[in-house]
């Protein structure tokens, strides 16, 4: 995390990352010892992933969600 002292709080996705071809990407709730993105598909904004990750920077076990046709 880059001497964030474990902890993603003030975070904020850069703005040429926030948007692609493929997908909008935000942050879900406000970041603290974890942080939750969310991915919205341009082609049908019901399409989404989301998932949490924590502090050691890794997905948290059961956090990955999908919705629309990517369930």
């Amino acid at each position: 995390m880059g001497g964030g002292s474990n902890t993603f709080s003030g975070y904020t996705i850069p703005v040429k990352l926030q948007s692609n071809e493929n997908a909008t990407y935000a942050i879900v709730g406000t970041p603290g010892t974890q942080i939750t993105f969310k991915g919205t598909s341009v082609q049908n904004t019901t399409n989404t992933a989301q998932v949490t990750i924590g502090s050691d920077g890794k997905a948290v076990t059961g956090t990955w969600t999908y919705a629309g046709d990517f369930q």
